[in-house]
């Protein structure tokens, strides 16, 4: 959820909350080959397997910002 307000003189001020309802869950997932060190003597060539990044807990940013003249 982002909101976005103009304030004068080009001020701006912005509020974004992310994972509101904090869910656990990959933000991505990846197919591809590793070679972590205790794999190696199993799997000479590597491993493949599924590797994700899990979702941020809730996280909040507020910002102000002002675009300057050229």
């Amino acid at each position: 959820m982002d909101a976005h307000y103009a304030l004068a003189s080009g001020w701006t001020a912005s509020l974004g909350i992310y994972n509101v309802l904090d869910t656990h869950a990959p933000a991505a997932e990846f197919w591809y080959v590793d070679r972590l060190r205790p794999e190696i003597d199993g799997y000479p060539d590597g491993r493949a397997d599924v590797h994700d990044h899990p979702l941020e807990p809730i996280t909040v940013r507020f910002t102000i910002s002002r675009k300057l003249a050229n």
